[in-house]
């Protein structure tokens, strides 16, 4: 990980809201690949972006077990939309207890699977009353 330290040196610096930018410890950039997303994740959970293809195929299995238990939640057309935006994805590190986080979007909640999500908004309730102290909006 790489301590942020400025547009010098994070060349995604300005993308990273102001509110939580003295709060962000370090940063991780991988390879801009296609599979950055999935190399980010790997980093996370495996210290290393060499299992991103377990992470991507992991992925893949949970959507599919989704789409066959709930037919019609996201077309296929949504999802190929969603996958070709273009972005490039990076890890951000934050304090321990410190991460902020929007409010759940409505499309999350009306079309989340109720049981394995149960509890979240409360798990998460420290987390958002943060992001709306640092001034986030809904």
């Amino acid at each position: 990980m790489t301590k942020i330290d400025g547009v010098n040196v994070f060349p995604y610096f300005r993308f990273i809201p102001e509110s939580v930018r003295d709060r962000c410890l370090g940063w991780w950039d991988p390879a801009p690949d296609g599979h950055c997303g999935f190399r980010a994740l790997s980093h996370a959970l495996h210290g290393d972006e060499d299992h991103h293809l377990w992470v991507r195929k992991a992925i893949i299995d949970e959507v599919m077990s989704i789409q066959q238990s709930k037919p019609g939640v996201a077309r296929p057309s949504n999802v190929l939309v969603l996958c070709n935006t273009g972005n490039h994805w990076v890890r951000l590190d934050f304090e321990e207890d410190s991460i902020p986080m929007p409010p759940f979007t409505f499309l999350w909640t009306h079309f989340r699977d109720k049981m394995s999500t149960q509890g979240w908004e409360q798990m998460f309730k420290d987390e958002r009353d943060l992001y709306f102290a640092l001034g986030g909006s809904s």
